[in-house]
């Protein structure tokens, strides 16, 4: 969504060129998107003619329904979807805690590690995905293919964009749930009947979009015609596709790949340099690759600080239900200014409790000054970091972490053991991108750390299988062909 107002829901509906009949037409076919600013949709089976040429006749109705997209990631929020993982994968692993007298079925069976494929609620993530994301998304890249009437360069750089977002959520949903549907047309029927396919080859269709993308992408970020460069950072770049790129290729073990990809982007200095810890999240920042754009003035700047900041009062009822496990609030070095800079707490009946507070603000229809970041550069000298350490360059791995080490406060590392330096790495992982999609969650399991880990902090639940999430019953019912494939323990 580029260049879009934060206190409008015209989403580029009034660039020069726009058709009020075609636009008119588009959003009555769109009945997946939520382009209202006002209240969320309840997601339908998919409307035939999304896909119809006419939405694709022109520029500003073509960028409009990937704006939908966006539009959507944002709006569901803390609620539902994709943009909740920092909050439900906190509480899988061990960063958040429930607060002991809330009555949340829900957050408890993530934070205890007990869901049931009944038992998702709001945050039924494999539905949302195929059902919001992946079906949209596919439906642009056919509309898009289809077309001979788009300027060529908004064409390309909205078919990368879908094609960057289409691996994004397939990362998303198999290290979540393991092995699953590899969903690529809009064919709404054929998709209910598709099985699972096997981890590796979900990755191979990662890399094999994000591959597209680079080259599809600008190297620019783009305002709102795609055909002019803006400071606005919010849709992706192809460095954004060379990022994610980094971090999939340290998911699947290939460290010169993830070594290469991860330097082009620090490399990329007059895009990209580190911040100050108190900017690292604020609009447009240098550290910023990829940020998601509030689409109203009724909300707060970001979910997560609507959701993670404490009243003085403490934990109590929804948004402020969860706090700061011990075990993270308490891993900080003595002078690490992530600690003073990104956390805080409240004492309330002679109890401290923790809260993050990467996001400072909380107050609704405040004016914007932060964006939920979804890439960020210092991840990039982390993924660098953990791949040279891997090929037994030990002195450049320790570089990078020192980047990072630096900028926090802290005294760099100027040697140390292959293992002891992956350590490290993996240590430094858990303070810099904590509460931020997934990541302590994903490195947990990745690393093989999780039952080690887990074992201890969320006895006596904690079962191996729980690294996966269940499939949804209803999704079960839906598509035969899943039927019997349940992830294991469920």
């Amino acid at each position: 969504m580029k260049s879009l107002s934060p206190t409008t829901c015209s989403l580029k509906y009034s660039q020069k060129g726009s058709n009020s009949l075609t636009l008119k037409l588009l959003i009555s076919l769109l009945g997946i998107l939520t382009v209202s600013c006002n209240k969320l949709v309840e997601v339908k089976p998919p409307i035939v003619g999304t896909s119809s040429s006419v939405v694709y006749q022109n520029d500003a109705s073509a960028i409009a329904v990937v704006n939908g997209i966006y539009t959507q990631m944002f709006q569901q929020g803390i609620n539902t979807g994709i943009t909740s993982l920092s909050l439900c994968a906190g509480l899988s692993s061990d960063e958040l805690v429930v607060y002991n007298n809330v009555n949340d079925p829900v957050l408890t069976s993530f934070y205890t590690n007990t869901l049931t494929p009944t038992l998702t609620g709001a945050f039924d993530y494999w539905s949302s995905i195929y059902s919001n994301q992946i079906f949209t998304i596919n439906s642009v890249i056919e509309g898009l293919n289809s077309s001979i009437s788009l300027t060529p360069a908004v064409k390309k750089q909205l078919l990368g964009e879908v094609k960057f977002l289409r691996a994004f959520c397939f990362f998303y949903l198999t290290n979540l749930y393991g092995d699953i549907p590899l969903v690529l047309t809009s064919d709404y029927t054929l998709n209910s009947k598709i099985g699972r396919s096997i981890q590796t080859e979900v990755y191979k269709q990662i890399v094999s979009d994000l591959k597209e993308a680079e080259i599809l992408l600008n190297e620019n970020y783009l305002n709102s015609t795609l055909l002019s460069a803006s400071d606005e950072r919010v849709a992706p770049n192809k460095y954004a596709a060379t990022s994610l790129l980094a971090r999939v290729y340290l998911f699947i073990g290939e460290w010169q790949q993830a070594e290469s990809h991860a330097s082009q982007v620090i490399s990329n200095q007059a895009l990209y340099d580190t911040v100050p810890l108190q900017d690292v999240f604020l609009i447009n920042n240098r550290e910023s690759i990829w940020q998601l754009q509030s689409v109203s003035n009724t909300v707060t700047n970001t979910s997560d600080a609507l959701l993670f900041i404490l009243p003085s009062t403490g934990p109590n009822s929804f948004p402020n239900t969860v706090y700061l496990s011990d075990s993270l609030a308490y891993s900080f070095e003595a002078g690490d200014n992530r600690r003073a800079n990104w956390i805080d707490s409240v004492i309330v009946d002679n109890i401290t409790y923790f809260y993050p507070t990467k996001y400072k603000s909380n107050i609704l229809q405040s004016p914007p000054q932060e964006r939920t970041s979804i890439l960020r550069l210092s991840e990039q000298y982390l993924i660098r970091s953990e791949a040279r350490i891997r090929l037994g360059d030990i002195t450049g791995g320790l570089s990078d972490l020192n980047i990072i080490r630096v900028r926090a406060g802290l005294s760099p590392i100027l040697n140390a053991s292959n293992e002891t330096a992956l350590s490290l790495v993996l240590r430094e992982r858990r303070l810099e991108l904590f509460l931020e999609w997934g990541h302590r969650w994903f490195d947990l399991k990745r690393t093989l750390n999780a039952d080690n880990v887990l074992s201890k902090t969320k006895a006596p639940n904690w079962q191996s299988t729980d690294q996966l999430y269940p499939i949804p019953a209803s999704e079960l019912n839906r598509n035969s062909t899943l039927v019997g494939h349940q992830n294991p323990g469920y």
